[in-house]
């Protein structure tokens, strides 16, 4: 099965968007969408991570802060407020309660953190490389 070109939009490509860190890091090309309609300028398609976040993954764990009323309603997606860091696994074992969170966010090498408990934890609302962290 091949690509199926779209009249009016050719290839109609995108920039696929990195869960993780929002930036752009590939072109996918979508061809014919229902309706002949144009792809989207910038999508997340899925939860693999960019060569940049990969990497930032084999680091430590990288923390995005998050709307307080979305990290109830909506932990899959929250809205993200700005702040985004890379944090030594050994500080999420030192600060991070209880065990079964940290247990987890070393398996997923990602967690998303509520504003109150990030402005508690004194994280920074700017991006930090992990070197600066």
């Amino acid at each position: 099965m091949g690509l199926v070109v779209s009249r009016t939009h050719g290839v109609n490509p995108g920039l696929m968007q990195c869960f993780y860190s929002g930036e752009a890091y590939g072109v996918a090309l979508y061809g014919r969408l229902r309706g002949d309609e144009e792809a989207p300028r910038m999508a997340c398609l899925d939860h693999q991570p960019c060569p940049k976040c990969e990497g930032y993954m084999k680091q430590g764990i990288i923390l995005v802060s998050v709307k307080d009323d979305d990290a109830k309603t909506d932990n899959q997606n929250p809205y993200r407020t700005g702040g985004w860091v890379v944090m030594a696994e050994k500080w999420v074992k030192r600060v991070v309660k209880p065990q079964a969170l940290v247990d987890h966010m070393l398996t997923a090498r990602f967690a998303f953190v509520p504003d109150e408990a990030w402005d508690l934890l004194k994280l920074p609302r700017a991006k930090h490389e992990p070197e600066s962290v």
